[in-house]
């Protein structure tokens, strides 16, 4: 609708608001996941600046460097931040409080661009050391943002108690602002965390929480990404039927709006889901797709992935074939100092339940029942 009225403004009617109106036509197709078009409203809007008023072109610069990430296109949107920083230090002596926070703004920026190439830890690092600045800024909108990433960073990593500490201090916060797009995010970050803890009832709950949010919204990534949390809870409740309609879902909503990366963890699940059936046809057609995913996007997480999703399928017949895997992916998650996915590795290639790693990064095993249980 809003969309629909903005488009039917001509820009050449509001020339002294050109500008607004091309970032506001950014914003909508951003919301819906069209980023090529988001983006080329950014660049219409910093064509047409009536001014040259360096902190509106540094807010331009760091929105282009998030649709380069959403895209998936991480070195471009670490550019735009660069870009952004160098501009806001330029200016810092004319209003040092906000060039300050547009500084802190763009190198959070940075370290998701530096996290979506697989640098974690030292994503994990600056999150830490932001956090400490925007406290300082008592920016509660950008201190519930860092503790969002920081969060999710920390899951990545199989840090869960400090992951699921982080995130409900996002969610707090989001509450109080009455952010709630951000309250919907933060959810599916806690979500994701419970459901590696073995506790899939109360991921699904927030999930399914977060989709009502986002579909009031109409946040195509969002609702595609809560669908795939919520096919994943009830994977891990042996709701196969109900869990194979959310796959779908997800893989609708992410190609509408070319996720390649998020995309590869769905056909990954649902191969999870194929193999825990015995359906191994199945399951070696959307391990293809994972990995093809994986590797158009260069997802070095996503690859580790792969490697023990083929670990798991050869293990039943080709177990040479499957320790191979096995070894790739503890070798690549070691380098990408990701905990929980080298000791599943280590498990298999031992062949022993290693339960009490996987009790000090509090998954509970437990709970899985399914053959190669990785949530």
């Amino acid at each position: 609708m809003a969309l629909t009225l903005i488009r039917s403004i001509s820009p050449a009617s509001l020339p002294s608001l050109r500008e607004d109106y091309y970032e506001t036509l950014s914003l909508c197709y951003q919301s819906l996941g069209l980023f090529d078009k988001a983006k080329g409203a950014l660049l219409a809007a910093l064509k047409s600046l009536s001014h040259n008023d360096p902190f509106i072109q540094v807010r331009f610069y760091q929105r282009l460097g998030h649709i380069a990430r959403q895209r998936e296109r991480f070195h471009e949107g670490k550019d735009w931040f660069k870009k952004s920083e160098a501009m806001a230090k330029k200016v810092k002596e004319r209003s040092s409080n906000l060039a300050g926070q547009l500084i802190l703004d763009a190198r959070c920026g940075e370290a998701l661009c530096e996290r979506g190439l697989g640098k974690f830890k030292q994503s994990e690092r600056i999150f830490k050391s932001l956090l400490q600045y925007y406290r300082k800024q008592t920016d509660k909108d950008g201190e519930a943002f860092v503790y969002w990433a920081l969060g999710t960073t920390q899951r990545f990593l199989g840090n869960l108690k400090e992951a699921e500490v982080n995130l409900r201090q996002s969610i707090q916060l989001y509450a109080q602002l009455r952010n709630l797009n951000g309250l919907a995010y933060s959810r599916c970050g806690l979500a994701g965390v419970l459901r590696m803890k073995g506790l899939a009832k109360d991921s699904g709950k927030l999930y399914r929480t977060a989709h009502r949010q986002f579909r009031k919204g109409r946040d195509n990534f969002g609702m595609a990404y809560s669908f795939c949390g919520q096919a994943n809870a009830a994977r891990m409740q042996n709701s196969y039927a109900a869990a194979r309609q959310f796959f779908k879902k997800s893989i609708t909503k992410y190609n509408f709006i070319k996720q390649k990366g998020p995309l590869g963890f769905v056909f990954w699940s649902l191969a999870q889901l194929e193999l825990s059936l015995g359906n191994m046809s199945v399951a070696k057609r959307y391990l293809r797709r994972a990995e093809a995913c994986f590797k158009e996007v260069h997802d070095k997480r996503g690859l580790v992935y792969s490697y023990l999703g083929w670990g798991d399928f050869f293990q039943r017949s080709q177990n040479k074939k499957a320790l191979m895997f096995y070894r790739m992916a503890k070798g690549r998650a070691k380098q990408l100092d990701l905990k929980l996915e080298q000791v599943h590795a280590q498990a298999r290639i031992k062949s022993q339940s290693q339960k009490h790693l996987y009790k000090k990064l509090g998954v509970n095993l437990s709970a899985f029942t399914h053959y190669s249980s990785l949530p």
